[in-house]
């Protein structure tokens, strides 16, 4: 029984380099199969069952993967402020998401308005407005974070002021389609 447990490790968990070479092993089957060979015939049903097991190994060795990343971070989080700090204080990880995301729309939105001028489209333009909307809403957001910790009142307001920038974007995505 110990002998069968470690033959069927072995076979669905096998090392990295074994594990890429077999995906690359049977998309190759599958790229003869379905260019050169045909879906039918005994080549396109190997290729079809080898590829089922390089799939079901590579998902398999995401479990080990996964578990050398957590252990990686906590490794980093041990040795670096800044990185347990994000992973600890919930404020300080909402507000670093808020900021990124908030520069990420800002120039998306720009690069909307700017082309939709350059092209004369009224549908980038829309497309621009949305995406200034989610901007406003973000900066609402940022600056309530940390803020009057607790007070119910204060975020059930942001919660309306959020809905309401939300009606706002709907409207703006019907006139756009």
């Amino acid at each position: 029984m110990k002998q069968i447990k470690k033959f069927l490790h072995i076979l669905l968990f096998p090392k990295t380099a074994v594990l890429v070479l077999c995906v690359f092993i049977a998309a190759a089957m599958l790229i003869y199969t379905f260019g050169f060979c045909g879906e039918d015939g005994i080549f396109a049903y190997i290729s079809y069952a080898f590829s089922a097991y390089a799939l079901v190994i590579l998902c398999l060795g995401f479990v080990p993967a996964i578990r050398r990343i957590k252990s990686f971070k906590r490794q980093f989080a041990d040795k670096n402020k800044y990185f347990n700090l994000y992973m600890q204080d919930i404020n300080f990880k909402t507000r670093i998401s808020l900021y990124c995301s908030l520069t990420v729309n800002t120039v998306y939105a720009l690069l909307k308005f700017v082309s939709g001028i350059f092209y004369g489209s009224a549908w980038l333009i829309t497309l621009a407005a949305y995406y200034g909307l989610l901007l406003t809403m973000r900066f609402l957001l940022l600056r309530h974070v940390g803020s009057r910790a607790g007070d119910l009142r204060s975020e059930w307001k942001r919660c309306r002021l959020c809905g309401i920038v939300l009606i706002f974007m709907n409207i703006i995505q019907q006139q756009g389609l």
